[in-house]
C-alpha cells in the first residue's frame, strides 16, 4: 500500500511541475501563479529602456564601464537596485555614493588598467532603444543624462613614499 501511494504522489508532483508547459501552446497563454510559467519573459518588454549605470572618463574624454564591485559587494542586481535607489533619493545619496566609487577607482588604479586613467565618475540616466541594441548591435544611446559626476581622488606617484 504504501508504494502505491508514493507512486501516486509522484505522479501528482510531477504533473503539477509540469503542467504550466502546456501554456506554451495555447494561442493566448495566461500566467496561473503559483505553477507559473516565467510570466517575465511572456509579457511584452518597453521598446525603451531607462537604466542607471556608472562610468569613468579619463582626461580625453574617453568613457569606461565602472563594474558594480565598486559599490557593492553583491551582485549585479543588488547593484543596480542601489543605485535606483540612491538616484530616487536624489544628491544627499548620489553625492557620496559617486565619491566612494571614485575613492576606490583611486585606490585600485594599479589592478585594473581600464580606469588607471580615470579622471572622473559620473552616475548617468540612459535611454535605450530595445530594437537598436538588440537587432542592430547599435548601442549608443537614445538620451543620457547626468545624474551627478565627481572627481577621482589624485593617486599617489609611484616614487613617492
Amino acid at each position: 500500500m504504501g508504494r502505491i501511494y508514493a507512486i501516486a504522489v509522484s505522479i501528482l508532483l510531477c504533473g503539477a511541475v509540469l503542467a504550466p508547459i502546456r501554456q506554451g501552446f495555447l494561442p493566448e497563454p495566461q500566467d496561473d501563479f503559483p505553477l507559473s510559467w516565467y510570466p517575465m519573459f511572456a509579457r511584452p518588454r518597453p521598446a525603451q529602456e531607462r537604466p542607471i549605470y556608472v562610468v569613468a572618463a579619463d582626461a580625453d574624454g574617453a568613457r569606461h564601464k565602472v563594474p558594480q564591485t565598486f559599490w557593492t559587494s553583491g551582485g549585479f542586481n543588488q547593484g543596480a537596485t542601489q543605485l535606483i535607489r540612491s538616484a530616487a533619493a536624489g544628491d544627499s545619496l548620489l553625492a557620496p555614493l559617486c565619491g566612494r566609487i571614485a575613492a576606490r577607482i583611486a585606490q585600485r588604479a594599479g589592478r585594473d588598467p581600464e580606469l588607471a586613467a580615470a579622471v572622473e565618475v559620473r552616475v548617468l540616466k540612459g535611454r535605450y532603444d530595445r530594437a537598436r541594441w538588440f537587432r542592430d548591435g547599435d548601442h549608443a544611446p537614445i538620451q543620457e543624462v547626468t545624474l551627478t559626476r565627481c572627481r577621482v581622488p589624485e593617486r599617489p606617484s609611484a616614487g613617492a613614499q
